[in-house]
């Protein structure tokens, strides 16, 4: 027979899976849209330089001094700015809303500790949270490393094309899949930016009730990681003031309060 607390376990955990197949959606439609529109404006450069750059034979060395590459990586490293200022945009804009909205919608038992004035957090306190990070990085950092990536392999990728005498084709692909990578890594970003500020708006929602104590739930099912397990099976409440959350890039772990 389920307990009050598995009852209110249950809530709690659907409610923020809930939020974050919501917003989530959003997130990675838009990321998606800007991916593929700098992908198409790197493969049109590309192709308008690849007959050129064939035609010299240029080895790998040589590539580096001829002007028309030269053009090509400043275009690229441009659209790699570009593409990050999206992206934070995106992750920025998303991310307080689906705190304001978390925040709103987590529900608590009828006897909480305290019941505050405010039903909403204001935008200081949502600035503060978002700023907050899980790990030794700020996701901007994160998203600014991932473009200095993804401009290296697109940079590898290309001369690799042209040394070898490659088509056209196989040049496009490879842009491509570099491009698929890099996109990947930004889906990693949002997910884990996401989960994270959804357990730090559902935190902040205890302690603003009057809770101290949280337990950590997992997900148990065949996704679940070695880092993770270790709370699967141990329901140990913790102070919540101590709980950072997630505990690696793309962990589903969320915190409940602790409901006599």
């Amino acid at each position: 027979m389920a307990t009050n607390k598995d009852y209110w376990k249950k809530r709690i955990d659907e409610t923020a899976q809930r939020r974050f197949d919501l917003t989530y959606e959003v997130m990675q439609s838009e990321t998606r849209k800007i991916y593929d529109r700098i992908t198409r404006e790197i493969i049109k450069e590309v192709e308008a330089m690849y007959y050129k750059l064939l035609d010299e034979e240029l080895s790998r060395t040589e590539i580096w001094t001829y002007k028309h590459y030269k053009d090509l990586l400043n275009s690229i490293n441009m659209k790699m700015v570009k593409l990050g200022l999206k992206e934070i945009n995106i992750l920025n804009y998303n991310l307080e809303e689906a705190l304001r909205e978390i925040y709103v919608e987590t529900p608590l038992p009828q006897h909480t500790p305290i019941k505050p004035s405010f039903a909403v957090l204001d935008d200081v306190a949502v600035q503060q949270i978002i700023a907050r990070s899980w790990s030794e990085k700020h996701f901007i950092s994160t998203e600014w490393d991932n473009k200095k990536e993804l401009v290296r392999i697109l940079k590898k990728g290309i001369e690799d094309c042209i040394v070898k005498g490659q088509s056209k084709d196989k040049l496009v692909k490879v842009v491509m899949e570099k491009m698929q990578v890099g996109f990947n890594r930004a889906d990693m970003v949002v997910r884990t930016e996401l989960m994270h500020t959804i357990n730090e708006g559902q935190r902040q929602k205890y302690m603003n009730h009057g809770y101290d104590k949280g337990i950590i739930l997992v997900a148990h099912d065949e996704r679940l990681c070695e880092k993770c397990v270790k709370y699967a099976d141990n329901e140990k409440p913790r102070p919540l003031d101590e709980i950072v959350l997630p505990t690696h890039p793309r962990c589903r772990c969320t915190c409940i309060p602790v409901i006599e």
